[in-house]
């Protein structure tokens, strides 16, 4: 079904909504636009029976945890009027491979990118650790590992994740966790300039970036 529209609308709702307000929307809808309140007026009847298949739709999508995360990130990735899924055939598979795709492998691509910049990143640091230029260049990498880290471990956590991706989500959170002590320690060593810190780091992003590997070995071998 096309829409030209987008299910909050439907239900007079903004994003962001609790369950409870969806319900309390959907029925107070649901019981004004019934067919059988229209009574003898066909075009009205027909109207209302339009609305209600729209309503019930809008319901069942934004009702259902799984349904209604992968809506809200779509409806930030395309325009509502080019929105043209129809939510009445998705299954447990299909949603796996919304969670793999959009979120698992987007996830584990970008921390792992922003990860394997910092061996270019510290070696350009070591010619001078004490020059100006190297270290707002190292400072501008920090803010930018900072930033993909989080973007990351909250991609993961905006949906529930399927329990046949469950062993690979934990090693993901944990790769993202020992790249964020990672981070810490390039914090610190920003603080007091002692190459441990940089050194530990390192060590950090090795077992970060081995955990990942193994999330995606697990992946393929299912």
């Amino acid at each position: 079904m096309e829409h030209n529209f987008n299910y909050y609308t439907v239900l007079g709702l903004n994003t962001g909504v609790s369950l409870a307000e969806i319900k309390k929307a959907y029925r107070k809808l649901a019981k004004s636009y019934h067919p059988d309140v229209a009574s003898s007026d066909k075009s009205k009847t027909a109207h209302f029976t339009n609305f209600m298949a729209v309503l019930n739709e809008a319901y069942m999508v934004l009702s259902d945890e799984n349904k209604r995360c992968q809506y809200d990130l779509l409806l930030k990735t395309k325009s509502v009027k080019q929105y043209t899924l129809n939510y009445s055939h998705l299954d447990q598979e299909k949603y796996r491979e919304f969670y793999l795709k959009q979120i698992l492998l987007k996830a584990r691509s970008k921390s792992r990118s922003v990860i394997l910049k910092y061996n270019k990143e510290l070696n350009l640091l070591s010619f001078d650790l004490y020059d100006d230029e190297l270290l707002n260049n190292f400072q501008d990498y920090i803010n930018d590992l900072e930033k993909t880290l989080l973007y990351s471990s909250n991609l993961i956590s905006s949906c529930p994740s399927p329990s046949s991706l469950n062993a690979s989500v934990m090693l993901m959170r944990q790769s993202i966790a020992q790249a964020s002590d990672g981070l810490d320690e390039i914090k610190k060593f920003v603080v007091n300039f002692d190459y441990n810190h940089l050194l530990m780091a390192k060590n950090l992003f090795i077992i970060a970036l081995n955990l990942s590997r193994e999330s995606l070995a697990i992946i393929k071998s299912s």
